[in-house]
């Protein structure tokens, strides 16, 4: 390869190696959990809801007048 002709690139494969990037870079974002939690009121009754929302079926509830308040917990 001559170090001064300048290469010449694919742009479907520049494109490709981007979409990679992309997908790694959000790959690594969502290794960060994030935890919420609400109550639901939706149905009957209220549910407590603890949730990771960056993983499938990672949530538990429990019925809200069961929960604790924070300072009970403490």
């Amino acid at each position: 390869m001559d170090p001064h002709k300048p290469e010449c690139h694919n742009p479907s494969q520049s494109l490709q190696q981007s979409r990679l990037q992309a997908e790694r870079n959000t790959a690594a974002e969502q290794t960060e959990d994030a935890i919420m939690a609400v109550v639901d009121d939706a149905g009957d009754h209220e549910q407590f809801v603890i949730a990771d929302t960056t993983r499938d079926d990672a949530w538990v509830t429990v019925d809200a007048d069961e929960s604790l308040l924070l300072d009970e917990w403490r």
